[in-house]
């Protein structure tokens, strides 16, 4: 049954395996192959790899959206902003979310939310510095204010220092808030979420 067949293919197949010719040409694909395997190696192996990838990216956005979700950053810094005081609790999760991302086993493995997330982190971190340098208890332990004894002072002089702290806080805010809502631009566009 196959004895047609095979004698066909030898008697076709038999001018092309003693060419000269058919293995110069096929040796020279197959080296131009293996040098554009080797300069595409990372490109191969991150497409080959994808999968786990974005699977282990979307674990780690979700456990720093436990600690820092979208909306209440916008209110934690807007509230900063507005009154001069932050609650402890509040404090403490833009601590734990900087904290997190200091850590290299949460870091996320796609390069570009590697950097938009080292620099909100590095972002709330200055902020969270700030909090602890100015930021001080009066009466409720459980919220800080930015010097208040210069913010319930009357003198003049006593006012111009708190306005320039204040100045400085809302610039550390401002940049922590630009570099938060570009960490989550690109989560959204890389993790798809």
């Amino acid at each position: 049954m196959f004895d047609p067949l095979s004698k066909a293919w030898e008697k076709a197949a038999a001018p092309l395996w003693d060419s000269i010719q058919f293995w110069r040409i096929s040796t020279l694909i197959l080296i131009t192959c293996a040098v554009a395997a080797w300069f595409l190696r990372k490109r191969i192996i991150r497409w080959l790899t994808r999968d786990k990838i974005l699977a282990h990216d979307r674990k780690q956005f979700q456990k720093v959206d436990e600690i820092l979700p979208e909306l209440f950053t916008y209110e934690v810094l807007a509230s900063i902003e507005g009154t001069a005081g932050v609650a402890r609790d509040d404090s403490d999760r833009l601590h734990q979310f900087w904290l997190f991302f200091s850590l290299e086993q949460n870091q996320f493995q796609i390069r570009e939310l590697r950097k938009a997330s080292t620099l909100a982190a590095k972002d709330m971190e200055e902020l969270s510095v700030f909090i602890a340098r100015h930021f001080f208890s009066t009466n409720n332990v459980d919220y800080y204010r930015l010097y208040p004894n210069l913010a319930d002072e009357g003198s003049r002089e006593e006012h111009a220092k708190f306005a320039h702290f204040c100045d400085l806080l809302n610039e550390r805010t401002e940049k922590a808030r630009i570099s938060y809502r570009a960490y989550r631009r690109a989560v959204k566009t890389k993790l798809l979420i």
